[in-house]
């Protein structure tokens, strides 16, 4: 008959968990390894050598967090992986150290739960290399990994079982090298990873195969529509299930002329169109008087439209760009937004008939900055600097004219954060040539905020009403005169 010995090292950290935690109990187990793993010998040492690393003046005195650690160390008594390798780590005990000016104070026994790692792994599949971004979480019973944060696999380590599914629409990019990976895997069935090997069954992989190779088609469309976009393919997609159905949308309007799923409140008339593809938002152009009836919002072919502007008080028709009819969120969120072709298009404006039409060329042009200070994309700022530019020189209204200079000038605030000496000098005579009266207090406000005047801006608008209050508080000149405070 056989005889094993079983063995324990309890140490004074354990022990001291065990009594602070169980100590009330009248019995408490304990798992026993095997001596045949190691050698008596061995256990004496390595014994030996903890006791001298967990003094009881360190275990009591012992009064730091874990946060408040240089560094957190792990040691075992049992676990070799030269012996055993890396799968056999979460069958061992470790005890933990805390390094804190060059003592390292014993905290507590351990088992390691996961190991969690990041790389970028070459894998050969199929015949093919693939080339990609893995998070792999290793655990006892189970191995996930993670492929460009979208494709997640779960394999079982006590039976070589295999789940996968998408996680998360990540970017085009990222789900044509999950779903082209995905494809050779289910082909071949063969999976070759450093901690699993195994085979995928016939029958299950036959249907996913339809299913994967169905979704890399579906994306490889939508490439071809994001790049005459000119949106970015590393751009993230994310949303939910409903985003597959948003891709085959846009999918029909670009590639397929179908507009069966167009749903607009005038779809006689002519009028830019938000469309979203899960967490993008994109800015179309529809036309319903063409045979391609839905256009990227900035192509050649928008461009070339011509938009009138009616002016009601003197029945006159005035040319102006289609882009200034653009929405606060538009400028924010669309993933499609070309600021050259918006610049190009305002030579399409008519700026001879500034005096007429300056009242939607500055809200345009101050909608602008407000989002310039939600986003701080700097490019955004060529937009005012080149319409005051050129409207300036056409206002024939000394007002219209004094505010033109002004929100040119806080254009130029921003950019540069601050003005030239030169630009505060023709603020200065502005203000002094600028007569005091009701008329022109808000502009004498917005004049002290640029000048960076803090008592005399919050005097100008303390003596402005209510109504004006508010009014100005949602104006970019706000923002300034907030960071003064």
């Amino acid at each position: 008959m056989e005889t094993q010995i079983f063995y324990k090292q309890l140490l004074p950290t354990e022990l001291k968990e065990i009594i602070s935690n169980f100590g009330h109990q009248k019995s408490f187990a304990i798992e026993l390894r095997p001596l045949r793993e190691t050698t008596l010998y061995k256990v004496c040492i390595t014994f030996i050598e903890q006791m001298i690393k967990q003094p009881r003046i360190l275990i009591e005195n012992n009064h730091f967090k874990d946060e408040e650690y240089e560094e957190l160390i792990l040691t075992s008594m049992t676990y070799d992986q030269e012996k055993n390798g890396v799968s056999d780590i979460f069958n061992h005990d470790f005890i933990q150290f805390g390094l804190k000016n060059n003592i390292e104070y014993p905290i507590r026994n351990t088992r390691i739960e996961s190991i969690d790692y990041k790389l970028t792994e070459r894998i050969e599949v199929n015949g093919n290399t693939h080339e990609l971004r893995v998070s792999t979480k290793n655990e006892a019973n189970r191995i996930i990994k993670i492929f460009e944060n979208s494709l997640e696999f779960h394999i079982d380590k006590s039976g070589d079982k295999l789940k996968f599914r998408i996680k998360e629409v990540q970017s085009i990019a990222a789900q044509l090298k999950v779903f082209s990976f995905l494809i050779d895997l289910l082909k071949s069935r063969e999976i070759h990873f450093n901690e699993f090997t195994g085979t995928l069954p016939i029958e299950e992989t036959k249907l996913h195969l339809e299913e994967i190779e169905s979704s890399y088609l579906l994306f490889k469309n939508l490439e071809k529509v994001f790049l005459d976009l000119n949106v970015d393919l590393q751009t993230k997609i994310g949303g939910g299930d409903a985003v597959f159905k948003e891709i085959d949308n846009i999918i029909k309007f670009f590639i397929k002329n179908d507009y069966s799923s167009v749903k607009l409140e005038n779809p006689e008339q002519p009028s830019f169109v938000r469309y979203t593809i899960g967490e993008i938002y994109l800015i179309l152009f529809y036309n319903p008087l063409v045979e391609k009836k839905v256009l990227d919002a900035f192509s050649e072919e928008v461009l070339g439209l011509p938009v009138i502007l009616g002016i009601d008080e003197t029945k006159e028709e005035i040319s102006v760009s289609p882009y200034l009819m653009l929405e606060k969120e538009t400028l924010i969120k669309a993933a499609n937004l070309n600021i050259d072709k918006i610049i190009k298009s305002f030579d399409l404006i008519e700026y001879d008939k500034s005096d007429l039409i300056f009242s939607q060329i500055n809200n345009f042009c101050l909608s602008c900055l407000n989002v310039y200070d939600i986003t701080q994309r700097k490019e955004l700022l060529e937009i005012p600097l080149y319409l005051f530019s050129k409207v300036k020189e056409k206002i024939t209204n000394d007002m219209d004219k004094n505010i033109c200079e002004v929100n040119q000038l806080q254009t130029n605030f921003r950019l540069n954060d601050g003005l030239t000496s030169d630009q505060y000098k023709h603020l200065i005579k502005l203000k002094d040539k600028t007569q005091v009266n009701s008329d022109t207090l808000e502009l004498r406000f917005c004049i002290s905020v640029l000048l960076q005047g803090k008592v005399e801006a919050d005097i100008f608008y303390e003596e402005l009403d209510s109504e004006k209050q508010k009014y100005y508080s949602e104006l970019p000149i706000f923002t300034l005169y907030q960071k003064m405070q």
